[in-house]
């Protein structure tokens, strides 16, 4: 046993088991650190970058940790949460303090999370990889209809080395990093279900209401009053005369269905993720280095629209995290070291309706709808069904952090 080789720290980052290839979740290996509700912090894929964690460390709220990217600033600045970290194959270091940590990593009264980039060496290094989950490689459930639809693929490379041009040989000198890493998820939300009106529901007959019973989509006893007289409608049936015109149109938007109206329907998802990383490392002489890195992680799903379904209505989200550092080291005395970083995070999320999704104008409301784009807001009608989300919107936000460590 004493003879065997230890694992490298390459090796014990990228064997290490990580749900989706997520750094962040790194920090739950520390003691301490638990997984906290997210409720209030990580507010979706619209508006929150997918992967973010929500950690307390030693009972700090799940958004008072720090996070560092090469010891600069790597935090939504919208919730106060993780940004995405660059996958393992580019990271050199993984490094978290729960407590009693200097004044130079301040800012929150949680942990703090510092993670390095690879850098360039003398030596020309890469690597691919790609990780795959779909059906072929999956066992069916015991209970299960059919096997798991879920297809994943992550794929990517990173290669590194010294910078060699015409006239001009980087050993020792200046050293250079890339890294790539593309994931595509892809699956099919199975068992759905809602209640639509049945034809005798669109000719104004809500007798099957009257009492409880397996044709009754609202599960009891219900009796329509008139809003004008106040008293039940006759037989529970609606005159077609009194129908809103605006539900009528709406109503074209569903399939005419039977019995008790209830219908089953899948949804599909369709995710990606494209990140890279880039670094340059340049040495002036022993005493003075410069770093430049720049990080990028862009998310995009697409809207969905079914114009015969309109229970499907999905909005889309294209989101794009950027990082930039520049770091200097000057060490002017074997006692005495200068350490400098500016940093730039920037965080852009769009989403976005599908296209021939009508507005409620379009419906008939005589109410003002922006003309720019049309969207059919949340609709929901007790006992059957919901349709519609929310309209178009960005959250851009940026944050700059200059820091100098003497």
């Amino acid at each position: 046993a004493g003879s065997e080789r230890k694992p490298t720290l390459k090796e014990r980052i990228l064997e290490i088991p990580l749900n989706g290839r997520n750094a962040a979740t790194l920090t739950l290996t520390v003691a301490g650190a638990y997984t906290a509700p997210s409720s209030g912090a990580d507010q979706g894929s619209g508006k929150t970058f997918p992967g973010a964690v929500a950690i307390s460390v030693n009972g700090s709220r799940q958004n008072q940790m720090s996070y560092l990217l090469d010891g600069a600033n790597h935090m939504d600045s919208f919730s106060n949460i993780n940004a995405p970290f660059p996958f393992p194959d580019a990271l050199q270091e993984f490094s978290v303090q729960t407590s009693n940590y200097s004044a130079e990593s301040g800012q929150n009264a949680g942990g703090v999370v510092n993670v390095i980039t690879k850098s360039g060496t003398n030596q020309f290094h890469g690597s691919a990889f790609e990780f795959v989950r779909n059906a072929q490689f999956n066992a069916r459930g015991f209970f299960a209809a059919k096997r798991d639809p879920l297809k994943r693929n992550q794929f990517g490379a990173t290669f590194g080395g010294p910078v060699m041009l015409p006239g001009y040989k980087g050993r020792d000198r200046t050293f250079f990093f890339f890294g790539y890493q593309g994931t595509r998820i892809r699956s099919v939300t199975y068992g759905l279900s809602t209640f639509l009106p049945t034809a005798d529901n669109r000719q104004g007959d809500f007798s099957n209401a009257l009492t409880a019973n397996p044709n009754n989509p609202l599960g009891r006893a219900i009796i329509i009053n008139d809003p004008v007289t106040g008293r039940p409608f006759p037989g529970n049936i609606i005159p077609m005369s009194r129908f809103d015109p605006a539900s009528i149109a709406l109503s074209k938007y569903f399939p005419v269905v039977g019995g008790s109206g209830q219908v089953f329907y899948s949804r599909p998802l369709r995710e990606s993720f494209n990140e890279e990383v880039v670094r340059i490392d340049h040495s002036f002489s022993e005493k003075d280095r410069l770093t430049g890195r720049y990080f990028r992680d862009k998310f995009f799903t697409p809207a969905i629209w079914d114009p015969s379904f309109a229970v499907k209505y999905t909005n889309g989200v294209d989101f794009i995290v950027q990082n930039a550092l520049l770091q200097e080291t000057h060490m002017f005395s074997p006692t005495l070291l200068n350490d400098f970083r500016f940093g730039i995070h920037r965080e852009h999320n769009k989403r976005f309706v599908p296209e021939g999704v009508p507005n409620v104008k379009d419906l008939g409301v005589n109410v003002w709808q922006p003309s720019a784009y049309k969207a059919l807001e949340s609709i929901s009608v007790s006992g059957f069904f919901s349709t519609g989300a929310n309209t178009n919107a960005r959250w851009p936000r940026s944050t700059f952090s200059i820091s100098d460590d003497i």
